[in-house]
């Protein structure tokens, strides 16, 4: 039955209107930054020094990529830890530090949130662990370092505008809320409270930023976010074990062996956002016991929220 609130009923305009005024006036510096960071990293022979600089520009990023790259990379780097940005440039290259200084964007942009925190924060979770997963397929599927990481960014992007949403979404964001409270499905609850959706507000939020070519609708972004919002129930469900079976047709890949792979993929993507200092964001992430992976996923999460219900 529809919703039995006909006033929550909103415009499709007027959320368009409400995209516009989350990117001008309560994320303009997130929009003006990221556009920065993408252009300085379009041509990977000058990007070094321009990315530092606006990484460097802001303490606080500074600190959350530098402990994001240590955290998430140190075996990649060797014993030495990575002490400054340039150095950073230098050992992960610049479409890795790419990656680390959107995530710790949008996590540093989100984290003062108070109302919908708990929203807000297993987006991340979900957002950051669709990224490494979807950065994974792209590197199993045979795609270059540089191609891999965009997926990365395209998958991370695709929930900044959820996010953003249970941030500022102020009286919309209510309404949303108490319908999913009353146990409404998520899609549905989207349709009949916003006339529309997340995913298509996300696309109004990058394309008020002028960024709406960064989404490409690439398959594995599209099955990583599958991925990534089923096993916050827990990697046991009916819909996990579909989702790893999709990704395991798409990637040609023994199911045992996926499942092992993407599994670990959660651990790392745990990983990075206790690096980013988003260890609420970290507990959505469905993280296994190493001791139990060889039961090919069919194990509940070692901890946290992954198991519980979101809604």
């Amino acid at each position: 039955m529809p919703i039995d609130h006909p006033e929550d009923k909103l415009e499709p305009t007027t959320f368009r209107e409400l995209a516009r005024k989350i990117a001008c006036e309560n994320l303009p510096a997130f929009g003006s930054t990221l556009q920065e960071v993408l252009n300085a990293t379009r041509d990977d022979v000058v990007a070094g020094q321009p990315l530092a600089e606006i990484i460097l520009r802001d303490p606080a990023l500074t600190s959350h990529v530098l402990r994001a790259a240590n955290a998430a990379y140190l075996g990649h780097s060797g014993s030495t830890k990575v002490v400054t940005v340039s150095r950073a440039v230098v050992v992960l290259g610049i479409n890795t530090i790419r990656s680390l200084c959107i995530s710790a964007m949008a996590m540093e942009s989100m984290a003062t949130v108070v109302a919908f925190r708990h929203r807000v924060q297993a987006a991340l979770g979900r957002a950051l662990h669709a990224a490494v997963q979807a950065r994974d397929m792209g590197l199993l599927s045979g795609s270059r370092r540089e191609d891999a990481e965009q997926l990365f960014v395209e998958a991370l992007l695709s929930s900044i505008g959820e996010m953003a949403f249970w941030c500022y979404g102020a009286a919309y964001a209510e309404r949303l809320d108490r319908a999913l409270k009353s146990g409404i499905a998520p899609a549905r609850a989207e349709k009949e409270v916003l006339g529309t959706s997340l995913q298509q507000f996300n696309h109004m939020l990058l394309q008020a930023w002028n960024l709406g070519s960064v989404m490409r609708a690439s398959r594995e972004v599209a099955l990583a976010e599958r991925l990534s919002t089923a096993t916050q129930q827990g990697w046991s469900n009916t819909e996990a074990h579909r989702a790893t079976q999709a990704i395991g047709i798409f990637l040609r890949r023994p199911d045992v062996e996926n499942v092992r792979r993407l599994q670990q993929n959660a651990t790392q993507a745990s990983t990075l956002a206790t690096g980013l200092g988003a260890n609420e964001a970290a507990q959505w992430i469905p993280v296994v016991d190493p001791a139990a992976a060889d039961n090919a996923g069919h194990q509940a999460p070692a901890g946290g929220k992954a198991g519980s219900c979101v809604s």
